[in-house]
């Protein structure tokens, strides 16, 4: 201590040198330091990333090229490319199987449809065939009968229009056999262009009221009964209308009433049956005398 110091004015003590022990200097000496934040500093020192070389972290190879470092970018863009591939040619592959099995069902089905059509065309002909033999049975009945008719009008033509009424008869019952009916239309019935149809010449009358009706069946209608065939408005189908002539009115044929004329010596007599004039009868050539 200084002189200064001593400030009760005491005599300054002469303090003895400390000689240092150096082996325990060496020590501590040798030693790293502690780290003001103590052990927590530790992980931080040992997380903390090496500095970069001068190269940039670029990789040597063996023949001194520098080889760039790899971006993950680039790595994930190649990773989703090949995974797109691999998807296009999946997507490929089912197209390729789709067109494969839409020939095949195409294949079936035009297979199929032919056959269907040919079994549905045996059968309409068959249907057809059959009901063409029931017919012809029934026009080999018709032949017949026209046969006869003609044998016995040569033998005798007075029966002629009796058997011809037999035989129409014969085809009406074998057309109605077959759910086919004859229609004729009535004298006088108002004109239908659904059920009549109109054959020239008309026929003139002097009633205005008859004007447009019918006045006669020229030839007969045939309705085809059946229910599975019907028009649009719910009738039967006609095969063929009935074929009319219908009245005109001609003012011409109009009746008027005649006046009655006076009797007068000068009027002329009318014209009407006159009596036979009687004659005489013729007499006997008379006898020669003896």
């Amino acid at each position: 201590m200084n002189e200064e110091d001593n400030v009760a004015g005491e005599p300054a003590t002469e303090v003895p040198p400390i000689e240092p022990d150096m082996e325990v200097l060496s020590e501590h000496v040798s030693a790293e330091p502690p780290s003001p934040e103590g052990e927590d500093a530790a992980p931080a020192a040992e997380a903390a990333p090496e500095p970069a070389d001068q190269t940039g972290g670029a990789d040597e190879t063996d023949s001194g090229a520098v080889v760039p470092p790899a971006d993950p970018v680039l790595e994930r863009i190649d990773a989703v490319a090949g995974k797109l591939a691999s998807a296009e040619a999946a997507v490929a592959s089912l197209r390729d199987h789709a067109e494969a099995l839409q020939k095949a069902v195409s294949g079936y089905y035009t297979q199929t449809t032919d056959s269907m059509h040919k079994e549905l065309e045996k059968f309409r002909k068959g249907l057809v065939r059959k009901l063409e033999q029931e017919l012809f049975g029934e026009l080999i009945e018709i032949y017949d009968a026209v046969d006869k008719v003609a044998v016995c009008a040569a033998a005798d033509p007075s029966k002629a229009p009796g058997l011809l009424d037999g035989l129409r008869d014969q085809i009406d019952a074998a057309l109605f056999n077959r759910g086919v009916e004859k229609r004729e239309a009535t004298v006088g019935e108002k004109f239908d262009p659904r059920r009549h149809h109109v054959v020239r010449p008309d026929v003139p009358t002097g009633d205005a009221a008859l004007d447009g009706t019918v006045a006669e069946t020229a030839r007969p209608g045939f309705d085809d009964m059946d229910e599975s065939f019907k028009d649009l408005r719910g009738g039967c189908m006609k095969l063929r209308p009935v074929h009319v002539r219908l009245y005109r009115y001609d003012p011409t044929m109009a009746a008027t009433p005649q006046e009655p004329v006076p009797d007068s010596p000068d009027a002329e007599p009318t014209a009407g049956p006159q009596e036979p004039v009687p004659q005489d009868e013729p007499q006997a050539p008379a006898e020669p005398p003896v």
